[in-house]
């Protein structure tokens, strides 16, 4: 555990000499929460999951990828007293990060620590899934259209590659809520 605990302290002096809009604020923060979070998991001592929920708690804000977001949501779903409130803080935070980036919800889907959610909350977690990746196909779509018109061949294929993701998610997401 020592080492957990190094790399705690090396986040913490890291955090501390920055200012919160570093760009590398919210990682620091995340990388020592989830260190918090590894060792609740090892040792069951309440207080580090407690810990790293806080400290998320603290910076959500300041996040606009999702990934605290989608950290909280796992961390309220492994906490130790998990109940109907902290799985309603857990979907609404999934509900976020679902918002900010289609790859939340690709991970989201395989996630052991969200089993919870796609069990108990299937219909809010697929309903949440199938309405974000059609919200991020059809960001996707206007992009792809804009590069095809401005004929910007760099982005054609990464473009095509991300619009074929969502559209293939958003498939899986409807089939989903149509076995609910």
């Amino acid at each position: 555990y020592n080492k957990f605990e190094a790399a705690i302290k090396s986040f913490r002096a890291a955090i501390d000499g920055m200012d919160d809009q570093h760009r590398g604020f919210t990682i620091a923060y995340n990388n020592m929460a989830t260190t918090h979070k590894e060792l609740y998991k090892a040792t069951n001592d309440e207080e580090r999951i407690n810990t790293a929920i806080n400290d998320l708690k603290e910076i959500v804000k300041n996040d606009s990828s999702g990934l605290i977001d989608y950290n909280l949501a796992c961390f309220y779903c492994i906490h130790p007293k998990a109940d109907e409130t902290y799985y309603k803080k857990a979907i609404g935070h999934i509900k976020k990060a679902f918002e900010c980036d289609i790859e939340h919800i690709f991970d989201a889907i395989d996630d052991v620590e969200l089993v919870v959610l796609r069990n108990q909350y299937q219909k809010k977690f697929w309903d949440y899934a199938c309405q974000n990746s059609s919200v991020h196909k059809n960001k996707h779509q206007k992009e792809l259209d804009k590069d095809l018109e401005d004929n910007d061949t760099n982005n054609i294929i990464q473009i095509s590659e991300k619009l074929k993701k969502a559209s293939d998610l958003e498939i899986l997401s409807r089939r989903k809520l149509d076995e609910i």
